[in-house]
């Protein structure tokens, strides 16, 4: 498994994906031209980001709710 998620990570990053670690999403929006612009909050405080495609790898749904 570890392996798989490592092949995945890789591939995602190549294709000029961001990976936050340790990121909780604090609010979530679907903008006019169709991206989804999240605020998530990390150690270092609130950050934007804006992004054509979300993988919400929380386990609870935090960007979908």
């Amino acid at each position: 498994m570890k392996a798989a998620r490592l092949v995945v990570l890789t591939v995602a990053i190549a294709a000029g994906g961001r990976v936050l670690y340790n990121a909780l999403v604090a609010g979530a929006s679907k903008r006019e031209d169709g991206t989804t612009e999240l605020t998530v909050a990390t150690k270092l405080g609130l950050e934007s980001v804006v992004a054509e495609l979300v993988i919400d790898a929380s386990g609870d749904g935090d960007v979908a709710a």
